[in-house]
């Protein structure tokens, strides 16, 4: 979808969250471990999204949008 995006309107957006590659099972323990399986499919994308050309960003980087 991002490629789509990219050339249609030379933005994609993706939302992640740190949370969301915690171990769900040891989320609300002091000793949260990466689910390795869902970080990898993490890199991936970045990876495919860096074959796009695509510049990477946080909100922070767009908080002022002039």
């Amino acid at each position: 979808n991002c490629k789509e995006s990219l050339e249609e309107k030379d933005y994609c957006v993706v939302m992640i969250h740190p949370q969301d590659y915690l171990d769900s099972d040891a989320l609300f323990n002091e000793e949260q471990k990466i689910d390795t399986e869902r970080y990898n499919e993490f890199l991936k994308m970045l990876e495919g999204l860096k074959k796009l050309n695509a510049e990477f960003g946080t909100f922070k980087n767009y908080l002022y949008c002039n």
